[in-house]
């Protein structure tokens, strides 16, 4: 299981998603009924300091940076539950990490 910091954790369908971290590309998922963690599928890229909101019923995943000297990551990419998989997204206006991310009438903003 991937070490945990700097990551962002969200709510899904019931668990708890905690995503990349220092050097990670991993998915931890908790489930709070059993209290078991299990690793799900790897993003496409490590992210620590990342930031991490549902839409739609997936998880969007912005920006980051991949390791303490870089790069900062300029794109997202989003998981569907449904197919277990991680899909890389098109390019955010610019590179970004340490921000925040938030669903506004279904449009993801980060910065």
């Amino acid at each position: 299981m991937a070490y945990n910091k700097y990551a962002p954790a969200v709510s899904l369908n019931g668990f708890i998603f905690i995503l990349g971290g220092a050097y990670a590309r991993a998915t931890t998922i908790y489930d709070p009924d059993k209290g078991n963690i299990k690793a799900g599928p790897n993003m496409n890229h490590s992210r620590q300091f990342c930031s991490a909101v549902v839409l739609d019923g997936k998880i969007y995943c912005t920006g980051g940076i991949v390791s303490s000297e870089g790069p900062v990551l300029g794109n997202m990419e989003t998981f569907d539950p449904c197919t277990n998989t991680w899909t890389l997204l098109q390019s955010l206006p610019c590179p970004l990490f340490r921000h925040g991310c938030v669903v506004i009438k279904k449009y993801i903003q980060s910065g």
